[in-house]
């Protein structure tokens, strides 16, 4: 679902709200919604995803770090 400035907010409940759909919220939000049945939300202030400044830090994606989705719940 896409809500944009426009548009009302969706009235529904999620289990997890991703904040800011840079690089790392974009890979944290996928990781999560390989998660049967998680109502996942992502918001962002910018007009697209990748605007801000996790764009530039990339080098998390290159250095073989990886966190259970357990560690991401604070399960």
């Amino acid at each position: 679902m896409t809500v944009t400035a426009e548009g009302a907010l969706p009235e529904r409940v999620y289990d997890v709200t991703v904040v800011g759909a840079g690089v790392v919220g974009c890979a944290v939000a996928r990781e999560l919604a390989r998660r049967p049945g998680l109502r996942l939300a992502v918001v962002e202030a910018q007009d697209d995803v990748g605007q801000g400044t996790s764009k530039a830090d990339t080098a998390i994606l290159h250095t073989g770090f990886r966190t259970a989705v357990a560690a991401l719940l604070g399960s």
